[in-house]
């Protein structure tokens, strides 16, 4: 009873404390200032079409491509691949290959993502002729361990990424941890540290992170019977961006079809809405999302898991 208590007040404490930084720190950072940025793409279609929220209430191992904790809701083995379709004018896909392995009382993950970029156009400086092309890319191996399932989850990451873009290298060492503890069947508190760690200086420059805080408050309900209902409202904040956010609706009919949609918007009020389907056919779950972009045309997300 102690131990439990303890776990307890430990995770109210790290909740409050995600809240106040979340709300209340400025990093002093220059907005858009940190490097890796392709880190914060939301790599699941379903978390593509909540907007980003839904860290206290995953709903399925797929989700640990970018929450750790996700992994506790893990039965069986589980391999998932999804792919975001950025925006044409981006020209580039967000690829993540994830596998999850329950080991008695834990559950381990492993996956890779790989950023694949169209080539660039490479210019003179003076007259601004195209003189051939250069490609880039980025590419990064994760390796995870989550608890089992219950009122207390937790997850803990580690990564190691490459970033290339012409003739420049740079190399990254990335931690995530994400707590998260069930009030009661119905509501569920998770808070989260992601990308903390250390970068490798790109063309001489001192880069940083792409660090980020995230809590959420996550409400289930089954109303009517054949309907089970999840509510996410999450807040988010990076050590170079500005405060989001964000609110997700799931809707699922008999275990089977999930419609979704979310909205994020920011501290400066810009708002963005998103939707997405998913399908669960026995061992086989099928997901898509799309995001619409205020500057940029939509993107479009892809997944597909298979339980052992």
């Amino acid at each position: 009873m102690r131990t439990f208590l303890n776990i307890k007040w430990l995770f109210l404490a790290t909740l409050l404390g995600c809240l106040s930084v979340v709300h209340g720190l400025e990093w002093g950072n220059e907005l858009g200032s940190s490097s890796y940025k392709v880190m914060k793409v939301a790599p699941t279609a379903r978390q593509t079409a909540l907007a980003g929220s839904g860290l206290a209430n995953p709903g399925s191992a797929t989700e640990s491509a970018w929450n750790p904790m996700a992994a506790a809701w893990a039965n069986s083995p589980q391999i998932s691949i999804n792919q975001v379709r950025l925006s044409d004018r981006l020209g580039a896909n967000w690829n993540t290959l994830q596998v999850v392995q329950p080991l008695g009382s834990v559950r381990v993950s492993a996956g890779v993502n790989f950023l694949d970029v169209k080539d660039f156009a490479e210019r003179d400086d003076l007259t601004g002729a195209t003189t051939g092309s250069f490609g880039a890319f980025v590419w990064s191996e994760r390796l995870a361990l989550a608890s089992g399932p219950g009122a207390f989850t937790w997850g803990l990451q580690g990564s190691f990424s490459h970033f290339n873009i012409s003739n420049y290298d740079s190399r990254a060492v990335l931690a995530d941890a994400v707590m998260g503890y069930g009030l009661s069947k119905s509501w569920r508190l998770a808070a989260g540290l992601f990308h903390f760690g250390w970068v490798e200086s790109f063309d001489a420059k001192q880069d940083l992170a792409p660090t980020t805080l995230q809590a959420g408050i996550s409400y289930h309900l089954n109303f009517p019977e054949s309907l089970d209902w999840n509510v996410h409202t999450d807040l988010r904040r990076s050590n170079d961006g500005l405060r989001e956010y964000m609110l997700g609706i799931e809707s699922t009919y008999r275990k089977f079809l999930t419609l979704r949609m979310g909205s994020q918007v920011t501290s400066q009020t810009e708002t963005t809405i998103n939707g997405g389907i998913g399908l669960l056919l026995g061992s086989v779950e099928a997901s898509y999302a799309y995001a619409a972009h205020k500057s940029l045309k939509g993107s479009h997300s892809f997944g597909l898991a298979y339980g052992f």
